[in-house]
């Protein structure tokens, strides 16, 4: 990955390609005019908006410094040092300096015992912001928790059994905190709005509260006690109460996490998967038994928690908890406020409400600390105002945090110094572009001397970028570049370099987007200026034609094509005076046809066609659905000469046919048999039964699309769901999604993202989103089949033909020896014919898997198998799964 101007143009790339393979066309005109007219900004896509994450101020002190200057002497400076050296096993690194909002936050919750709402932005480390005041929390009350007492020896019971002769009796279930001395209970209640959330800070308390260097520290200092954490979502096992049977489904999932997160020990995915021995709660059984330290929620599981007896006993133990001491105090982090509005807003507020009543905690109980985040609430009073109602507690309480005090602003002068560098970033631009990631040393060392940076001791290329762009002040002007809104590429060429061509000044905002991209400080590893990169597609909702094959409107051709110029959305006229209709082509042969909608002439054998939807309101989302014979027609202008190959036929027994017509492009109207002068000769989709008095109620006949196609005979009647391969030029919603997440992990697998990529794909409707995913998954897999099954096709003849050449001793390319072993690795029967018949001694012999064949002549027809066929089945089955496989995907 280069930058994210690269990103976009390698997606853009691919979706236009995309559109060639199944929306291809048969006129090479016709595709070149597709392409122009939707490679441009507005149509399939809008040029990348560039945004720099705000700088946030900084307080220029380490988690130890702050909380040494605020805590003492309220707190003991055991106590301090204590925070200061856990939170640094996992949260923080020791060094880390915290920014203003997130000191200011923890002096609030912990010193002033404020309820505390950050509105700053994304990647402002919210997350820190209420993580600090819980652990600090945790941490100082944990000094007075008993000494657990030893774990039982079979605390993995869902791996323990007793055989008595052919019967497994498995070991009784043992809850995995029934070893512990101190009360249980929930002193921080984590809620997120979505599941997705939850799965996301689990790897972050697993970092830090479960990690070697967290254990190591509680167990030297806190008795080996664990601070607890657990998720309580429709994903933990198991529902239900504890019943044999129920018993039996969590120890199989039980087994089944513990066989992942053996797996996976000691590797980097070992943050997605709990440690069985370790501070995170297995099941709902055991949250249930004694709850976490640190419980992960949503709101809906929430709700139903509340209303369920078999969890009534998390409340409880947390009530109990509470009511032991007046200095217990419990947390309430609420994540994404802003989404908590309307009347779904209503509903978490009196759910919190029923939360707080079910604890003992009144509105003004000083054992309550709220935390939460919000990206849009205001400051003043509607804020506050919006606070108190939400969470039912009078607003002098809270305290907001955030705004463009915490920001830092940009030095304004700084362009200046920019400004007569263009040249240099346009060559580093064009030097990555050419030599990709492994050029990037050399080019960082030009652009380095380019802009006359001080000498640099650095030997790695990323800190080499980082002193360049420092020089010349690149961070602070692009953020007055982008002070009032995030801008597009062409934009910035204009206000960052003004002075420089076009071309060159364009080449540089690359060049520089590519620097920031891969520049890192020399202390934190951290880039100098994070970037975002708006890339915004859409779906394709068609394409429209003129009719007049003569179109003055269209470019210039290189051969005859069926239709005028292409347009990108509806008209009823083309410039040049005739009717636009809507663009439709078949999926076998890629021949074009017109679509229309009908509008009675007074003859029963004439229309005029219209590309507009006769009824407004369900246009556009509905436009391509709602179609039926009645209101749509299709016609075939067909080139010179040509006849439908199948001019009738009969389906679903009705009978169907294409009917000789002309269409006059200057009015659209069509008409069944005969021509006049200037009108389009062609054929129209024609089913006679539907021009009767009473029209057939088959729904089959009702459909628009014709399903065998004149030109080519593509004949899709006996297909179950898509029975016509006449289709829009319409692109579907799941498939694009697919189609730019697949381009945009292999651009995201490149340096120096390929250890920490992360996509979500998500949509504003929950059943949506369900099935985009599924869909997603499914046709990503379908994919990969297909590739593999190309992919093994290709390598039927190669790897048989190295391995043979191998076995007589001949000398082997890589790829060659690279065939020859996988092939011996996937075939070890056949591998062992070949082998054998290389050998003069046994060539001769008789093969057993062979009945009646030689070795010899088992491997020759092994041989010319794998080049012409036909192939085995199994064999290729056997690869396609080896290829899915080793890509990490299921072939099942």
């Amino acid at each position: 990955m280069s930058s994210p101007i690269q990103i976009f143009e390698d997606l853009r790339d691919m979706y236009l390609r995309y559109l060639e393979s199944p929306f291809d066309l048969r006129y090479e005109d016709l595709v070149a005019e597709r392409r122009s007219l939707l490679n441009q900004d507005g149509r399939i896509y809008r040029e990348p908006l560039i945004e720099p994450v705000p700088a946030y101020r900084s307080s220029q002190q380490s988690f130890r410094q702050a909380a040494n200057a605020l805590l003492a002497p309220r707190w003991s400076q055991n106590d301090i040092d204590d925070v200061a050296d856990f939170v640094s096993q996992g949260l923080f690194p020791s060094n880390f300096v915290l920014h203003q909002h997130q000191r200011d936050v923890f002096e609030e919750v912990v010193l002033r015992g404020k309820d505390t709402i950050v509105t700053t932005g994304t990647g402002s480390g919210k997350t820190e912001c209420f993580l600090l005041p819980v652990f600090a929390a945790l941490v100082r009350e944990s000094a007075g928790w008993a000494a657990p007492g030893a774990r039982p020896q079979q605390w993995d019971w869902w791996n323990h059994y007793t055989m008595r002769g052919s019967t497994r009796r498995w070991a009784p279930r043992i809850s995995q905190r029934s070893h512990e001395n101190r009360t249980a209970a929930v002193r921080a209640l984590i809620l997120y709005p979505l599941n997705a959330l939850v799965e996301d800070q689990l790897a972050r308390l697993r970092v830090a509260l479960d990690s070697d260097g967290a254990r190591n520290w509680l167990r030297a200092n806190r008795n080996e006690n664990l601070i607890c954490f657990g998720r309580y979502t429709g994903r933990t096992p198991v529902s239900g109460v504890p019943t044999t049977q129920n018993a039996a489904r969590l120890r199989e999932e039980l087994r089944s996490i513990d066989q992942d997160a053996r797996a996976v020990a000691g590797s980097a995915a070992a943050e997605f998967f709990p440690r069985m021995d370790g501070a995170e709660m297995w099941s709902r059984w055991d949250i249930q038994d004694a709850p976490p330290d640190i419980l992960i929620t949503n709101y809906s599981m929430l709700n139903i928690m509340l209303m369920r007896a078999v969890e009534s006993s998390i409340f409880d133990q947390t009530r109990q908890w509470l009511e032991e001491s007046s200095d217990h105090v419990f947390h309430l982090v609420v994540d994404e406020l802003h989404t908590y509005r309307g009347t779904p807003g209503t509903e978490v507020a009196y759910l919190l409400r029923a939360l707080l009543d079910r604890l003992g905690l009144p509105p003004d109980s000083d054992q309550l600390r709220i935390i939460a985040s919000s990206a849009s609430l205001e400051s003043g009073s509607n804020g506050l105002g919006y606070l108190e109602q939400f969470f039912g507690r009078d607003r002098s309480r809270f305290q907001i945090i955030g705004g463009p005090n915490y920001v830092s602003s940009p030095n304004a002068s700084a362009a200046n110094t920019l400004q007569s560098h263009a040249g240099a970033f346009a060559q580093f631009d064009q030097t990555v572009r050419t030599g990709g990631y492994s050029s990037l040393p050399s080019a960082a060392s030009d652009l380095h001397r380019a802009v006359s940076a001080p000498a640099s001791s650095a030997s790695d290329f990323r800190e080499i970028l980082n002193e360049a762009l420092e020089h010349v002040s690149a961070g602070d002007t692009l953020r007055v570049a982008c002070s009032t809104a995030p801008q597009p590429p062409s934009e910035l060429a204009r206000r960052m370099f003004p002075a420089a061509p076009a071309q060159e000044s364009a080449s540089a905002i690359g060049g520089l987007l590519t620097a920031f991209t891969h520049a890192r400080d020399n202390t934190a590893n951290r880039a100098p200026l994070p970037v975002r990169a708006h890339i915004m597609f859409r779906n394709l909702q068609g394409l429209w034609a003129c009719t007049d094959p003569g179109c003055t409107q269209a470019p210039p051709r290189s051969g005859p094509c069926p239709s005028g110029a292409l347009h990108y959305v509806p008209a009823l006229t083309c410039q040049c005076g005739s009717r636009i209709l809507e663009l439709l082509y078949c999926e076998a042969c890629g021949e074009v046809f017109f679509g229309g909608y009908r509008k009675d002439t007074g003859n029963p054998n004439e229309w005029y066609l219209s590309p507009d939807h006769p009824n407004l309101e369900s246009a556009p989302d509905m436009a391509a659905f709602d179609r039926d014979y009645e209101r749509y027609a299709v016609f075939w202008p067909a080139p010179r000469g040509l006849t439908p190959a199948n001019q009738q036929w009969t389906q679903d027994s009705i009978t169907r046919r294409w009917r000789s017509a002309c269409l006059d492009p200057v009015d659209g109207r069509v008409s069944v048999g005969g021509s006049t002068q200037n009108s389009v000769a062609g054929y129209l989709y024609h089913v006679p039964s539907m021009h009767g008095a009473n029209p057939p109620p088959d729904p089959e006949a009702q459909k628009p699309y014709p399903s065998i196609c004149p030109r080519c005979e593509a004949d899709w009647r006996r297909r179950d769901v898509i029975r016509t391969p006449i289709r829009t030029q319409r692109t579907g919603f799941q498939k694009i999604a697919q189609v730019l997440s697949d381009a945009l992990l292999r651009d995201l697998a490149e340096p120096p993202l390929s250890a920490s990529r992360k996509l979500v794909v998500f949509s504003d409707s929950r059943q949506d989103a369900a099935k985009l995913s599924a869909g997603m998954r499914f046709s990503h897999f379908r994919d990969s089949l297909r590739q593999a099954l190309v992919s093994s096709l290709s390598k039927q003849s190669m790897g048989p033909h190295s391995f043979a050449a191998q076995c007589q001793g001949q000398s082997l390319t890589a790829e060659q020896q690279a065939a020859a072993t996988e092939f011996a690795n996937a075939h070890s029967a056949e591998s062992t014919i070949i082998s054998m018949s290389s050998n003069p001694a046994t060539a001769s012999a008789p093969c057993p898997s062979r009945p009646g064949r030689t070795y010899q002549q088992a491997a020759q027809i092994i041989l010319q198998r794998s080049t012409g066929g036909p192939h085995r089945l199994t064999q290729l089955t056997g690869d396609i799964a080896n290829a899915l496989l080793a890509s990490g995907m299921n072939p099942a």
